[in-house]
């Protein structure tokens, strides 16, 4: 029955790092999409957030190593790599409840920045030097289907002081942007922002927290076939 048990346990560790280390690829397949297809929206949240998808993809990185470490440690039953998963384990645990309740505590933060970033860029549209942020805003109104910070009237106090064309609805014409009578987004783009990006942090902070308790659970098991394992080399 002992026996039983314990093979059962091995497998259930085994099956927990087949998941995890599944888990880090699509980390890393999300963190090379937003850099490849979404990295132009980083500008608008500082600098201090624009190599999140390199993160993402390092943390992804580190997932499946491992996992896969995990998954060797149980096939080969070796109490030091079940130990040792079992401490990195930790260690990753920690660190993801600390990025879950940051994710709550810095959600007002960002969206300050987000909002301030936005404002400064606005002022350097279609500026010399400037051809990054032009290109980040056209392209941010024409995905989001948005115009300005609050709505299409904060183009008005910029140095631009003409509505974008990237702002125009449907078709977009050279010079509809200038024209009283194309119909314009009435959206201002920090709400789209709110409500695709910025509300959804609490989400992936609960997601965090909720992979580490899910975590806790494998370094349990770790330990129970560290422990298992050594006793059985005692009595060889």
């Amino acid at each position: 029955m002992d026996n039983c048990c314990e093979s059962l346990v091995k497998y259930i560790l085994f099956l927990f790092n087949f998941v995890f280390a599944i888990t880090g690829l699509a980390l890393i397949g999300l963190g090379a999409y937003v850099k490849i297809q979404a990295d132009h929206y980083l500008d608008f949240v500082g600098t201090g957030y624009v190599n999140t998808p390199i993160f993402i993809i390092i943390v992804g990185l580190v997932i499946f190593v491992i996992a896969f470490f995990g998954c060797c440690g149980a096939c080969k039953e070796s109490p030091c790599m079940m130990y040792t998963y079992a401490v990195i384990l930790c260690f990753i645990l920690i660190a993801e409840v600390g990025a879950g309740i940051a994710a709550y505590i810095l959600q007002g933060a960002l969206k300050e920045e987000v909002t301030k970033n936005m404002k400064v860029a606005m002022q350097n549209y279609k500026t010399d030097g400037h051809d990054g942020v032009t290109q980040t805003w056209d392209l941010v109104q024409h995905d989001l289907k948005c115009c300005g910070v609050e709505g299409p009237g904060d183009w008005a106090n910029t140095t631009y002081t003409f509505t974008p064309d990237s702002c125009c609805v449907g078709q977009e014409i050279e010079g509809c942007g200038t024209d009283a009578k194309k119909e314009k987004y009435e959206r201002g783009c920090l709400k789209v922002f709110e409500d695709e990006f910025l509300a959804n942090i609490g989400i992936v902070g609960g997601v965090a927290i909720g992979i580490a308790c899910i975590q806790a659970i494998g370094v349990f098991f770790a330990c129970c076939i560290g422990n298992r394992i050594r006793r059985q080399g005692d009595y060889v």
